[in-house]
């Protein structure tokens, strides 16, 4: 029929191994190289936010019956206030709000409740971030 069979010699099969490596056989090499320096680099970040964060968790460690540092914050009308309280005679509760935050949405109120209710000897500060 018209079809040519051509039998391959084992110097044609060693020709055909020689050939040159196409365009994707260079893109996919390149691509290789481009993920490994992106890992090395990425793991470099997460150990220098790691030692940031164990640097800063450090710093801020608070005991039991320590003084805490005064809280600037800004009030209702946006004027900056510092509120210190470390020689207070008597307890002092701190709530930390956040619009995002879930728990603090979930303990809205129990926090309501001690403003209105609590003991008029123990102040109530409400921060919202």
């Amino acid at each position: 029929m018209g079809e040519e069979i051509r039998l391959l010699s084992h110097a044609d099969k060693k020709e055909q191994h020689k050939r040159k490596p196409s365009a994707m056989y260079y893109l996919l090499i390149l691509l290789l190289i481009c993920s490994v320096i992106m890992n090395v680099l990425q793991t470099r970040k997460i150990k220098e936010l790691r030692y940031t964060d164990a640097a800063l968790r450090a710093d801020n460690d608070l005991q039991p019956n320590s003084s805490v540092p005064p809280i600037r914050a800004a009030d209702l009308n946006g004027k900056t206030i510092s509120m210190s309280y470390g020689d207070a005679e008597f307890p002092l509760i701190v709530y930390v709000l956040s619009p995002g935050c879930s728990w603090c949405t979930r303990n809205k109120n129990n926090v309501a409740a001690l403003a209105n209710g609590g003991s008029r000897e123990i102040p109530l500060i409400v921060l919202i971030s």
